[in-house]
């Protein structure tokens, strides 16, 4: 029990250190909500693009222009994490 508070607290730390996904960002991004959140039509709301098959907590998305992001963000309670970070977090990138 202690271990899992430990635990998630330090990832609650690493994740509060990442930078900032930036509103002006264009790309592929992993777009993570609430399962009760239909992340899908988020998505296609703010006229990005769904690729691939949902997760339970996530979808990937590309971002065309800029203002998508925030689009996203004003519509649900959506955390926008672009792929170079998550490969960082992963260990996939030094």
């Amino acid at each position: 029990m202690i271990f899992a508070i430990i635990l998630s607290g330090l990832l609650a730390v690493s994740i509060t250190a990442l930078p900032r996904f930036s509103d002006q960002a264009m790309g592929e991004v992993l777009v993570i909500a609430p399962p009760w959140i239909d992340r899908e039509a988020v998505i296609r709301a703010a006229g990005a693009t769904p690729v691939g098959l949902p997760a339970a907590f996530a979808t990937l998305a590309v971002i065309q222009r800029p203002s998508m992001a925030a689009a996203m963000r004003a519509q649900a309670p959506v955390f926008l994490l672009d792929l170079d970070t998550l490969r960082t977090l992963c260990g996939l990138k030094v």
